[in-house]
Formats: structure tokens, C-alpha cells, sequence
């Protein structure tokens, strides 16, 4: 029996992580990490395009998909920024804050699915902060590349919501375990064979439970279809929406045939499931990991062997088990056909999956005799040091070493040019700084960012496309403003030499922001005043 006071403290050291995890989440979140990359503020322009139009930046109205620059982007995150630029104005702080509070809310959400699981209620809530700040999730949670964090929200409760509906014999709670499912495949793309192969395993392996409630599943899968079918019929119109980033990373892209594309499949695959990915490594790219260790946190590796000791016993015993096994086994299925050997925002689906299996032996050391429980108690304090460093080294060292990841040196050089700007000012950019033909039309991937800091309207570029006021430079200026390039230039075996290029006389440089060793982005005043 849970008395009072027992009650009274459970609901402190909730309030307490809750709160440390918030802090963590959204401390200095348009500062860290610094830059903003090329998804960010794409994703950010077409909400704001939302916001103030109705439409994205290709005049859509509503559209479910946001074309940006032929990607694609699901509806999730662009729809869930707009009331807030509504509310507090475009910034890199209010783009990137629903990615943080989706992850929040997951997280929140994982503690009522561990429950389900664990016996010990402070054992949830340990894995629900945890989960909170998993190396796997944490960096992207604070940043708006794409929906992750949404689509594991759309995870965990969809999981949760289902062992209610078939435990209860619910239909509401299918209804909306459905919808969380349905909410996950439209957040992001991975979501989408990620939950196909997941409920499809589960419908086969779980086929006599399902008999027995079959009238709970046939309202479950109705209502999946039901709201799956704008999708369904979004793809059909345009199939690029579905296969169009996909045929640019397959993992058949380049193979000599078919045994080679198996080679790298099976590779792939096994890559998933290495100690250097999910402890020691991870995803060598600074914009999914920080660089601090693995994707998961090494005092979690001993939780883990003893929750497969937890499956092996209970997998007949009760299916829900099996379910955690099915989704651990199939987690890299969107992630190796890409042609990336290991991508962790491809495989992040797992994340919930490995958090439980360290829950269940965690849970089970609890249980368990004395000298277990000591055992437990050692990884809690190493959990509390690990956890510790990587926060520290998150907030300061990561923040260093990413910065050519998101771009940071291009983004303050643009921002410098903007903010200075004055109404009849232009911005000349040179080749050497933005190696794209810059005209009234131009779509490469960088576009995204001279539309969000410079705040061009989405109303004039719906209908006119890049306002004339960013000009590509060749030598020849007409109008006052701010000239942008780089310090040095490399020839096509990298070799680096200064760069000759003429600046208008009269100019002088307002500023230079280090790129990398040597090299640097110089900002030149032409005419006027700053």
C-alpha cells in the first residue's frame, strides 16, 4: 500500500527530474549547438510561410508535405511551429523548441509504458529520465532537422496505448493507439516502414491473441487505415514524396549488383547491433551525436544483459515480451537500405526499445537478492557521473566542435550582413563564399538559409521568388550594403590560395568570422554606413 508520505516523495523526485530535464532541453537552445542547419531553416521558413500566408514557400495552401528543396518534409513539425511563431516571432529558439518538447512529452510518455513493464515505479521514472537524455535522442532533440522526436512520442504512446486496448479489450484505447502508430509515420519518414514492419511482425507473431480479440483489432487496423489514407492518397498523387530522398541514398546506388547490395544490407545490419555504435562511438556525424561516447550510455550495457536474461525467462510467458524483441531486431530496418553504413536518426526508433530492455534489468536486479541490489546501486552512481560528464561536455566541448557541422561560421556571416542591413542596402555574395549561381529562382540546399535571415517575405517570394536585394556579386555593385566571401579559395586538389577577387573601392571589412584553420569569411561595407 502507497501511503501519503511515500506518494508525497514519489511526486518530488518526479517534479525534480521533470524540471531538470526541461532545463536541459531548453537551456541556451538557439544558442547550442551554434549554427543552424540547412533542415532548420527550411523547416522553420515554410512554417513561418504558414503562419503569415496559409501556404509554404511554393504558394501551397495547407499542404501535407512541404516540398522545401525536393525533400519533402512531414507535416508533423512544420504544423507544431507555427502557433508558436505566432506567439513569440521567427527565431532559432522557437524552431527548434517543439523538437524539444516532443521529446519531453515522450519521455513522459515512456514512463507510463515502463510501467507496464517494471514493478517499481522509481525505476520508471529513472528510465523516463534517462530516456530523456539518451545520447541517441538528446542532441537532435534540440535541434529541428526532422520529426524524430515526434515520431518516438508517436512510438511510445502507440505502444502503450496498445497493450491497454488488448489487456482491456478497449476500443478506445485502440482507437488511439492507431493514432499514436499513424502519428509516428507522419512525423518522419523513417516512421513510416519502421511502423509498417513492426505491426505487420506483430500481427503474425501475435495471430492467436488476435483471434481472441479480433473485434479489438479489426478496430484498431480500421482506424490505422483511416488515418493513414490522406497519406495514402497524397503518395499516390505524388510519388516523390515517398521515394524521392529515398533514391538519392539508396543502398543499391553504385553496387557492381545485386550480391554486393546484399553484402551491404547484411553489413548494415550487423553494424546496429556493434558495441561501437551503441556504446563506445555511435554516428561519427556531430549533427546526431555530440562525440561523446556511443548512443547509449555505457552503465546501461550490464542493464541490458541481464534484461535478455529477463526476455529469455518470460517470452512464453507473456507476449508483450516478445513485442520488445520484435522491435529491437527490426529497429535498423529503415536505416540499412540507405547507403550510410550507421546513421542513428535512421535507426532512433530503437531508442525506446534498448531503454525498456535496460528497464527490465534493472527491474529484475531490484527484485532480486541483496547482492544484486548493490549492483544496481553501483551503476545508479556511475549512471549519475556518466550522465554528469556528458551534459558537461554536451554544453561546452560539443558546442565547439560542431560548429562546422550546422554550419556556424556561414550562418554568423550571414547574420552579420542582415542585421546590419539597411532598407536600401543589398547583399552581394561572392562564389567563394556561396559556390551556387545566386539568382530569382535558385534552389540549392543552402537557399533555405537566406530566406530565414534575411526574413525575406513569404508573401513577395511565394510570387517572385529571391528579392533583388541578394545579388551575386562579379565585381560590379549598384547599391550600397555588404559584400561576403572567403579569405582563400581551393583549387580542385584542395590546394588553398588567397583569394584575388576584386573589392569594389571605398569598401572596407566590417568583419571576418574563422572558418576553418587559415581560412575565414570576410564581411566587406560598400558605401553608406553600418
Amino acid at each position: 500500500m502507497i501511503t501519503k508520505s511515500k506518494s508525497n516523495l514519489f511526486l518530488f523526485c518526479a517534479g525534480i527530474l521533470l524540471l531538470l530535464s526541461v532545463f536541459l532541453h531548453l537551456y541556451k537552445l538557439g544558442e547550442i549547438p551554434s549554427g543552424f542547419f540547412c533542415d532548420e531553416s527550411s523547416i522553420g521558413y515554410n512554417a513561418w510561410a504558414m503562419a503569415l500566408t496559409g501556404a509554404d514557400e511554393y504558394g501551397n495552401k495547407y499542404p501535407l508535405f512541404f516540398r522545401c528543396f525536393d525533400n519533402y518534409h512531414e507535416p508533423v513539425m512544420v504544423y507544431s511551429i507555427v502557433p508558436i511563431i505566432k506567439l513569440f516571432g521567427l527565431s532559432e529558439f522557437t524552431v527548434r523548441l517543439p523538437s524539444a518538447l516532443f521529446h519531453i512529452i515522450a519521455s513522459i510518455s515512456f514512463y507510463f509504458l515502463a510501467l507496464r513493464y517494471c514493478r517499481n515505479r522509481y525505476i520508471a521514472l529513472a528510465g523516463a529520465f534517462v530516456f530523456s537524455v539518451l545520447p541517441w535522442i538528446f542532441p537532435v532533440s534540440r535541434v529541428m532537422m526532422a520529426g524524430y522526436t515526434a515520431m518516438l512520442l508517436g512510438i511510445c504512446i502507440g505502444w502503450l496505448f496498445m497493450m491497454r486496448a488488448f489487456g482491456e479489450k478497449s476500443y478506445t484505447w485502440a482507437i488511439l493507439s492507431a493514432a499514436g502508430w499513424a502519428f509516428a509515420m507522419y512525423s518522419h519518414n523513417c516512421g513510416r516502414p519502421v511502423t509498417a514492419v513492426i505491426l505487420t511482425v506483430f500481427t503474425l507473431c501475435f495471430y492467436r491473441m488476435l483471434l481472441k480479440r479480433w473485434k479489438i483489432y479489426t478496430v484498431f487496423a480500421s482506424s490505422f487505415f483511416i488515418f493513414m489514407a490522406p497519406m495514402i492518397i497524397a503518395v499516390m498523387r505524388n510519388p516523390r514524396i515517398l521515394g524521392g530522398r529515398f533514391s538519392q541514398i539508396a543502398v543499391w546506388n553504385n553496387s557492381s549488383g545485386i550480391w554486393e547490395t546484399l553484402q551491404r544490407i547484411i553489413s548494415n545490419y550487423c553494424g546496429y547491433f556493434s558495441s561501437t555504435f551503441l556504446f563506445l562511438s555511435g554516428d561519427g556525424n556531430l549533427r546526431h551525436n555530440s562525440g561523446f561516447g556511443g548512443e547509449l550510455y555505457i552503465f546501461l550495457f550490464p542493464l541490458l544483459l541481464a534484461g535478455f536474461v529477463v526476455l529469455y525467462t518470460q517470452l512464453k510467458k507473456n507476449p508483450w515480451y516478445a513485442f520488445i524483441l520484435i522491435g529491437i531486431f527490426t529497429y535498423p530496418v529503415a536505416a540499412i537500405f540507405t547507403i550510410d553504413p550507421i546513421h542513428a536518426t535512421r535507426s532512433i526508433n530503437g531508442a525506446p526499445f534498448w531503454t525498456i530492455l535496460c528497464l527490465l534489468g534493472a527491474d529484475w536486479l531490484f527484485q532480486s537478492r541483496r547482492i544484486l541490489r548493490s549492483i544496481l546501486i553501483i551503476i545508479s552512481v556511475l549512471a549519475a557521473i556518466e550522465v554528469s560528464f556528458y551534459m558537461t561536455h554536451y554544453f561546452t566541448r560539443y558546442r565547439e566542435i560542431s560548429e562546422n557541422a550546422f554550419s556556424a561560421p556561414f550562418i554568423t556571416t550571414l547574420k552579420y550582413a542582415f542585421e546590419r542591413m539597411n532598407k536600401d542596402d543589398s547583399i552581394y555574395i561572392s562564389p567563394t563564399f556561396f559556390p551556387h549561381a545566386v539568382d530569382r529562382s535558385f534552389k540549392p540546399v543552402w537557399y533555405s538559409h537566406f530566406l530565414f535571415f534575411g526574413r525575406v517575405s513569404p508573401a513577395d517570394y511565394q510570387k517572385k521568388g529571391l528579392p533583388l536585394r541578394i545579388v551575386p556579386y562579379g565585381g560590379v555593385v549598384s547599391s550600397p550594403g555588404y559584400l561576403v566571401r572567403s579569405s582563400h579559395v581551393a583549387d580542385d586538389y584542395g590546394a588553398l590560395y588567397p583569394n584575388f577577387e576584386k573589392v569594389p573601392s571605398g569598401t572596407k571589412c566590417s568583419g571576418r568570422i574563422k572558418y576553418k584553420k587559415n581560412i575565414y569569411y570576410e564581411i566587406y561595407r560598400i558605401g553608406g554606413t553600418e
